[in-house]
Protein backbone atom coordinates (compact mmCIF):
# COMPACT_ATOMS: atom_id res chain seq x y z
CA UNK A 1 0.00 0.00 0.00
CA UNK A 2 1.26 3.47 -0.84
CA UNK A 3 2.52 5.85 1.84
CA UNK A 4 1.32 9.38 1.07
CA UNK A 5 2.58 11.08 4.22
CA UNK A 6 5.15 13.82 3.94
CA UNK A 7 8.53 13.05 5.45
CA UNK A 8 10.21 15.87 7.30
CA UNK A 9 13.51 16.71 8.92
CA UNK A 10 14.78 20.05 10.16
CA UNK A 11 17.18 21.50 12.68
CA UNK A 12 15.75 24.35 14.75
CA UNK A 13 18.32 26.67 16.33
CA UNK A 14 17.40 27.70 19.85
CA UNK A 15 18.14 30.82 21.85
CA UNK A 16 19.10 28.95 25.05
CA UNK A 17 19.37 25.65 26.86
CA UNK A 18 16.20 26.66 28.74
CA UNK A 19 14.34 26.72 25.42
CA UNK A 20 15.71 23.29 24.52
CA UNK A 21 14.64 21.84 27.87
CA UNK A 22 11.18 23.35 27.49
CA UNK A 23 10.74 21.93 23.97
CA UNK A 24 11.92 18.46 24.99
CA UNK A 25 9.56 18.44 27.97
CA UNK A 26 6.62 19.46 25.74
CA UNK A 27 7.47 16.68 23.29
CA UNK A 28 7.75 14.17 26.14
CA UNK A 29 4.33 15.12 27.49
CA UNK A 30 2.83 14.86 23.99
CA UNK A 31 4.30 11.37 23.54
CA UNK A 32 2.92 10.28 26.89
CA UNK A 33 -0.52 11.70 26.04
CA UNK A 34 -0.57 9.77 22.76
CA UNK A 35 -0.04 6.63 24.84
CA UNK A 36 -3.02 7.44 27.07
CA UNK A 37 -1.54 9.50 29.90
CA UNK A 38 -3.11 12.75 31.04
CA UNK A 39 -1.54 16.01 29.90
CA UNK A 40 -0.23 18.26 32.67
CA UNK A 41 -2.48 21.20 33.56
CA UNK A 42 0.13 23.67 32.28
CA UNK A 43 0.38 22.05 28.82
CA UNK A 44 -0.30 24.82 26.25
CA UNK A 45 -3.96 24.86 25.24
CA UNK A 46 -3.15 25.60 21.58
CA UNK A 47 -1.22 22.32 21.38
CA UNK A 48 -3.85 20.10 23.01
CA UNK A 49 -5.86 19.94 19.79
CA UNK A 50 -2.95 18.55 17.74
CA UNK A 51 -1.83 15.75 20.09
CA UNK A 52 -3.37 13.05 17.87
CA UNK A 53 -1.26 14.28 14.92
CA UNK A 54 1.94 14.64 17.01
CA UNK A 55 3.91 11.97 15.15
CA UNK A 56 7.20 13.79 14.74
CA UNK A 57 10.26 13.06 16.87
CA UNK A 58 12.08 15.73 18.84
CA UNK A 59 15.73 15.20 19.71
CA UNK A 60 18.38 17.48 21.20
CA UNK A 61 21.00 18.72 18.74
CA UNK A 62 23.68 21.39 18.41
CA UNK A 63 24.57 23.79 15.63
CA UNK A 64 28.09 25.05 16.22
CA UNK A 65 27.94 26.00 19.91
CA UNK A 66 24.20 26.72 19.99
CA UNK A 67 21.53 24.39 21.36
CA UNK A 68 19.11 23.10 18.75
CA UNK A 69 16.39 20.54 18.11
CA UNK A 70 16.24 17.93 15.41
CA UNK A 71 12.58 17.58 14.42
CA UNK A 72 11.89 14.67 12.10
CA UNK A 73 9.25 12.17 11.02
CA UNK A 74 8.73 9.47 8.45
CA UNK A 75 4.97 9.33 9.00
CA UNK A 76 3.57 12.87 8.80
CA UNK A 77 2.69 15.20 11.65
CA UNK A 78 3.06 18.44 9.68
CA UNK A 79 0.08 20.19 11.30
CA UNK A 80 1.25 19.43 14.83
CA UNK A 81 4.81 20.41 13.95
CA UNK A 82 3.62 23.78 12.64
CA UNK A 83 1.53 24.36 15.79
CA UNK A 84 4.55 23.42 17.94
CA UNK A 85 6.86 25.77 16.01
CA UNK A 86 4.35 28.61 16.21
CA UNK A 87 3.92 28.15 19.97
CA UNK A 88 7.68 27.90 20.46
CA UNK A 89 8.48 31.03 18.47
CA UNK A 90 5.80 33.05 20.26
CA UNK A 91 7.27 32.04 23.61
CA UNK A 92 11.02 32.32 22.91
CA UNK A 93 11.53 34.37 19.74
CA UNK A 94 8.47 36.46 18.77
CA UNK A 95 10.28 38.12 15.86
CA UNK A 96 11.81 34.85 14.62
CA UNK A 97 10.73 32.64 11.78
CA UNK A 98 11.23 29.14 10.46
CA UNK A 99 11.37 28.37 6.75
CA UNK A 100 11.12 24.97 5.14
CA UNK A 101 9.68 23.43 2.00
Amino acid sequence: MADYFTNLSLILRLPSLEAQTYALELAGHADQARQGDELPANFPSELRDVIDDWTFDTEPARTAAEPALWLHSDCGGIDSLCAFLQHFLQKFDPSGRVEFE
